[in-house]
């Protein structure tokens, strides 16, 4: 009997385990690989971030769904949440950095269309946005906008 208790919770730690990686795993996104490239479309607003910001190399997005639309199933789009300090500052990272994006969902042949008709996603850099653990924010725009 104890052998099976045993076994269940242990079969049950492992789900456990396996479902919270997967829901950690389902929006998470790479700084230089998948936000970088976004940024690159407003270089003034990446260099007030990069220079003012210690960033951590992951963060959070919203993520395309398989039932929203299957050919972009697990596609990251912004907003992007990443973890940020004050540049140099020795702490913890206090900050959030959201950085909104503009999202455009193109069809076959390049045409503007839904995301459950696209084939392609294209993002562009529009703004940011620095949110302390109090809920205070600042938002920064390109004046080129």
């Amino acid at each position: 009997m104890k052998i099976s208790v045993i076994k269940e919770i242990g079969i049950s730690c492992i789900f456990l385990i396996l479902c919270i990686s997967t829901a950690n795993a389902a929006g998470s996104f790479s700084l230089a690989t998948e936000l970088m490239p976004v940024l690159n479309h407003k270089p003034g607003l990446k260099k007030s971030i990069l220079d003012n910001f210690d960033l951590h190399e992951t963060g959070s997005a919203n993520r395309i769904g398989f039932r929203a639309n299957e050919r972009l199933a697990g596609k990251r789009i912004g907003p992007y949440f990443l973890k940020a300090k004050l540049k140099g500052k020795k702490s913890d990272f206090d900050l959030t950095i959201i950085v909104h994006t503009i999202v455009r969902f193109k069809d076959e042949k390049g045409n503007k269309t839904s995301l459950t008709n696209a084939y392609a996603v294209e993002e562009s850099f529009h703004s940011y946005e620095v949110t302390d653990v109090n809920g205070q924010s600042a938002v920064y725009l390109d004046k080129n906008y």
